[in-house]
């Protein structure tokens, strides 16, 4: 017999927490951006599965503008994997902290350089794609991915013919494999050729 025990261990605490994520990593789908005007905390992530807000740390949020760009509203509907990494510290003292592992909307995999703490040292952050679950693509994020995809040199026809027609013909269960084949590149792009 099975018993998860995971939601037993959420912090009291009106935002997500490292020791949330004790029992392991989470996937979570954004659904809202705010600024709070809190100068320690000064935004405000929403998210799916039953969690907590997120108030992403300064390095994490320069993290998903490096990946993302910086207009959070472009956030929305976009998937996310974070973790407790415990080596986090404050004051001085480890007490872990939240860390981004996966993204969706993202080519390939990143490394990033940031600087973690005041006048330390840049330490590199490594982030995975990640691919929504196919039942989990919203219209949103599915219309993000087609914008997307046309930035990254998909044409129309391109687009058309990959879906069988236009997005708004692609059922929910079939957009995750859409999805899939777009981050590939365009046809043109997609196989490599010879190396």
């Amino acid at each position: 017999m099975t018993l998860d025990i995971t939601d037993t261990l959420a912090a009291k605490s009106e935002q997500l927490n490292a020791d949330d994520l004790a029992g392991g990593p989470v996937t979570v789908r954004i659904e809202g951006v705010e600024k709070t005007g809190v100068p320690e905390q000064p935004v405000v992530v929403r998210v799916t599965g039953g969690y907590k807000p997120w108030r992403p740390c300064k390095t994490m949020r320069r993290l998903l503008a490096a990946a993302w760009g910086a207009d959070a509203g472009a956030w929305v509907g976009r998937w996310v994997t974070l973790y407790r990494e415990p080596t986090v510290k404050w004051a001085g003292e480890p007490i872990g902290g939240i860390r981004v592992s996966g993204l969706s909307h993202i080519e390939r995999g990143m490394t990033i350089k940031l600087q973690e703490t005041k006048g330390g040292k840049k330490l590199e952050w490594r982030v995975s794609p990640l691919v929504p679950p196919a039942d989990e693509v919203t219209d949103a994020a599915f219309r993000a991915a087609l914008r997307d995809a046309m930035k990254n040199g998909w044409t129309s026809e391109q687009l058309e013919a990959l879906m069988g027609g236009k997005g708004s013909d692609v059922p929910p269960s079939k957009r995750g494999a859409v999805v899939e084949q777009l981050r590939a590149g365009p046809p043109s792009q997609a196989g490599g050729g010879e190396s």
